[in-house]
């Protein structure tokens, strides 16, 4: 039986692993040594969550953070995801090592910075990433400043799409997180502060969250404007990393998650920021698996066209792009994190 201070260690490194708007959708149990984590897709966007790949993706991460936390306590874990039992997967620990890892301390600092970033990373740091590959997952990254700025179009269609859509405007607003007290104690939700966006703007959220005030203000065009403002954002990346995998099973999106939180990490350690930029390609997948979201022909168009540039940037001809991360030297720190609920066991 792993002590239960080294356990406690070990699942706060865990809960440290990104998900859909903070959503958290994860629970554990501990018992002899092992550890079952159980997902909760239910706790994740409605829409954005096609066939729970968000939720597996997020399980990937806290994998791997869980096996990080557990090397440096000199612990060796074998990993498993059963079909026969209710947990997503079992982590087992199966013997000792020499306790230490060099991505411990980027597991605590990883955090998205949704501000513009420096165009310029070395070689050296982008051949590190191309050659991370976890299972069925696989790394491309992209440097071309055309494609970027490409690629930052087609993603930040996503943004115009949820400005310009009831039902998307409706679950992006719920998922924003106002308070900063229910951020400090680890609540689900995008933190409204980790936006990044000037006080004025954010007060103006405050507003646009009514779909009156948004569909009024999209008749000047508003939504394009904001799609237009993030995608210079985006455009501002040193690379857009990919990670795709040749299937769309579970096991897959584990092992996405898996590459996604390690080619993070890595980022960290290196001092550079990050941002993953999925939202638009889950939207599509959505759509291409057939929706009953009532979007305007011409956006739900675009959408399926954004796609497809993405595709055309990293020259995915086969596969499924689980994940896109936005890498680059910070121009300003990061002025505020989402933080996570401590790791409550259903049983130990």
């Amino acid at each position: 039986m792993i002590e239960q201070d080294r356990l406690e260690r070990i699942l706060r490194a865990a809960v440290q692993a990104p998900s859909g708007d903070n959503s958290q959708p994860w629970s554990f149990r501990a018992h002899d040594d092992e550890i079952d984590i159980f997902v909760h897709p239910e706790r994740d966007h409605a829409i954005l969550n096609v066939e729970s790949r968000g939720t597996y993706l997020s399980l990937g991460a806290v994998i791997e953070n869980l096996l990080i936390a557990a090397e440096h306590e000199g612990l060796l874990c074998d990993v498993s995801s059963p079909l026969d039992t209710h947990a997503a997967a079992i982590v087992k620990f199966v013997g000792h090592i020499r306790p230490n890892h060099p991505l411990i301390d980027a597991v605590a600092k990883r955090h998205t910075n949704r501000g513009a970033y420096k165009t310029e990373i070395s070689e050296e740091i982008l051949d590190g990433l191309r050659a991370l590959e976890v299972g069925s997952a696989h790394i491309n990254v992209v440097t071309d400043r055309k494609r970027i700025e490409a690629i930052a179009n087609a993603v930040s269609m996503m943004e115009e799409a949820a400005l310009r859509t009831k039902e998307l405007h409706y679950f992006f607003f719920q998922s924003i997180l106002w308070d900063a007290h229910k951020n400090k104690n680890g609540e689900p939700g995008l933190y409204i502060k980790t936006t990044e966006l000037p006080p004025p703007i954010q007060f103006l959220f405050k507003l646009i969250k009514y779909w009156p005030i948004m569909r009024a203000l999209n008749a000047i065009g508003f939504a394009s404007m904001a799609a237009k403002s993030n995608a210079a954002v985006y455009a501002s990346s040193g690379a857009i990393v990919a990670i795709s995998i040749d299937r769309t099973e579970s096991r897959d999106y584990i092992s996405a998650g898996r590459a996604f939180e390690r080619a993070w990490l890595k980022v960290v350690n290196d001092d550079f920021a990050a941002q993953p930029l999925a939202g638009l390609l889950y939207l599509a997948e959505y759509l291409r698996l057939g929706s009953n979201i009532r979007l305007e022909p011409d956006v739900q168009a675009r959408i399926l066209e954004a796609r497809r540039v993405i595709y055309d940037a990293f020259e995915c001809k086969e596969g499924t792009i689980a994940m896109l991360l936005r890498i680059g030297e910070p121009i300003r720190p990061a002025t505020a994190r989402s933080n996570r609920k401590p790791p409550g066991l259903l049983a130990v």
